[in-house]
């Protein structure tokens, strides 16, 4: 057996760490034992011996791997096939471009106050429509982008996602929910909502380092930090629903 190489550790406080599989989005919070044994164990054999149930945990959830397994050509054929499949119908919206935080590495050019027009909206609408009736698609991956897509939540994002979920039930087709955001303006109402349309909806959440290092580069205009913001979101979606959402937490440097 061996270690996967698509493993992450993310230290949470001043004991516990976070483990996330890069590769199938597994999440495992592990205490100071827990995680000093993993680190005193190269040869994941040897820790089947001393912490059987440890072992048997990051096994199932392929931290620990078999020796024959080619993890690259795995993903790449994982990867490949997503691409290519016919069933899943795939879309991403920027609903804006603008956003309310202006973190120094922002490649967008934060258009202010820009928004969907209402005849783009029914024209999206209206193109998937056409496509779930012309493909026998099983699946739809419906994705926001932006910008900071929340800023328009209640103009197009619900709107759309539930003129879309219409669509998906009465062809008995299979919603999936996806943004990308900063989860400031991520409120109890917005949830509930999300969570009415597609009760996995799951969210890519950035946090750029620890408190002090996200707070100097993730910030609203005036300088004021988010990561508390952010944090008492996340805790919020928890609270709500266990599988609504995925976060990931790069650190960066340039």
């Amino acid at each position: 057996m061996k270690w996967s190489k698509y493993i992450r550790q993310y230290q949470i406080n001043k004991t516990d760490m976070v483990y996330f599989n890069y590769k199938n989005s597994q999440v495992i919070a592990l205490n100071s034992e827990c995680h000093e044994l993993v680190q005193n164990h190269n040869n994941p054999d040897e820790l089947s011996k001393v912490h059987p149930d440890l072992f048997n945990t990051l096994t199932a959830q392929e931290y620990i791997i078999n020796d024959e397994v080619n993890e690259e050509l795995t993903a790449i054929e994982n990867i490949t096939n997503h691409l290519s499949s016919q069933d899943c119908f795939q879309i991403t919206i920027n609903p804006t471009m603008d956003c309310n935080l202006r973190c120094w590495y922002c490649y967008e050019s934060h258009i202010k106050q820009s928004k969907l027009h209402p005849n783009i909206q029914n024209g999206i609408i209206h193109f998937i429509n056409i496509q779930l009736h012309k493909h026998n698609f099983k699946n739809v991956r419906l994705s926001f982008f932006g910008g900071e897509p929340l800023m328009r939540i209640n103009s197009s994002v619900l709107p759309i996602a539930s003129e879309t979920k219409k669509i998906c039930d009465s062809l008995g087709i299979t919603l999936h929910l996806h943004f990308t955001t900063n989860a400031v303006l991520l409120t109890q109402d917005g949830i509930t909502s999300l969570k009415a349309i597609d009760p996995n909806c799951t969210f890519q959440i950035p946090f750029d380092g620890d408190q002090n290092t996200h707070d100097k580069i993730k910030m609203f205009g005036d300088g004021l930090p988010t990561y508390d913001i952010i944090l008492r979101n996340i805790s919020r979606l928890l609270s709500n629903c266990s599988k609504l959402f995925y976060v990931f937490k790069p650190l960066r440097y340039n």
